[in-house]
């Protein structure tokens, strides 16, 4: 089994040596680096360079796109068997690789889910992923209740499948992940998890969630990613009634909370957009206690969101 990782780059030489060494180190061979120059303007092909004499690692340079068209342009030039995102200030542990051939040797999935653990940019543990499922296959509504169900690189994707569904990251546009992953996960038909912990999340202060881009176009973007794959999941009828209702409520529940980083004159505005899309509609009501978040955010959206502010 090959796996092809995918790096976007971009201003990131005081982490990409570190996020490169952690394949490097890998206890798997088989496995090719598709690195993606997307204009950066510090020294990290500097860094990069340094690992090229290795055949297995292939720098690409393109203009400056953002992070989607990063990813966009890396997946054309991948050619092993399952696809893994890695963001270029991350890291992966030792045995990743090994682990998902090990379970591959057994059967081949559409994607396979690996824990996350949150660190902070000198490697001290920040806090782990939590789930109470047993390692193996899983369906949509076990997924959707992972902490990180909707980042790119928790998972290993089959390349036929990710091919096969041209799947493309919105290009230009925050939150790029919910703009694409919910529609990966309700197309799959076989999701595995690994009770593993494989991939390192860094939090630093200047990426592109905690930096300088504005909380209106964040929320901006959510009800793009929103109105786009609502439009995209209800016209496809390869998926079952009962998972568009799942990836409906997910999607929903997303954008709902998105309203806490605004401010009171943002979060009006807010608001309105959500309602004149009905969104609250969409949520799951399927128990009682969700029956009664759904009333309680139809009553007052306005203080749902406030008492979830952090």
């Amino acid at each position: 089994m090959k796996f092809s990782i995918v790096i976007p780059v971009y201003n990131v030489e005081k982490y990409i040596a570190k996020c490169l060494d952690s394949i490097k180190s890998q206890t798997y061979a088989n496995y090719e680096v598709i690195i993606v120059n997307d204009g950066t303007k510090d020294n990290s092909v500097d860094v990069i360079n340094k690992y090229l004499s290795d055949p297995r690692f292939a720098l690409y340079n393109k203009k400056n796109g953002g992070l989607s068209d990063a990813r966009n342009y890396g997946i054309k030039y991948v050619t092993g068997d399952y696809i893994i995102f890695i963001d270029s200030d991350d890291y992966i542990e030792p045995d990743l690789l090994n682990n998902l051939n090990n379970i591959l040797k057994e059967n081949e999935y559409d994607i396979i889910k690996y824990k996350i653990n949150m660190v902070d940019d000198k490697g001290a543990l920040i806090r782990k992923e939590v789930s109470d499922l047993v390692e193996g296959k899983i369906d949509l509504k076990e997924i959707l209740s992972f902490e990180y169900s909707e980042p790119a690189w928790a998972y290993a994707y089959n390349k036929d499948f990710f091919i096969k569904n041209k799947f493309m990251y919105p290009k230009g546009r925050i939150h790029e992940d919910f703009g694409l992953t919910p529609y990966i996960l309700v197309k799959a038909n076989s999701i595995y998890y690994m009770d593993y912990y494989g991939y390192n999340y860094v939090q630093r202060e200047n990426s592109i969630v905690n930096g300088s881009e504005k909380a209106r176009r964040r929320c901006e973007d959510m009800l793009y990613h929103f109105d786009s794959l609502y439009i995209l999941i209800s016209n496809d009828n390869t998926i079952s009634e009962e998972n568009k209702k799942l990836i409906y409520s997910y999607l929903a529940n997303g954008v709902i909370l998105k309203g806490n980083i605004l401010d009171k004159t943002n979060l009006k505005w807010y608001i309105k957009e959500i309602k004149s899309r009905d969104i609250t509609k969409y949520l799951a009501s399927d128990t009682l206690i969700r029956k009664m978040k759904k009333l309680f955010i139809k009553l007052n959206i306005s203080a749902y969101i406030k008492s979830t502010t952090r």
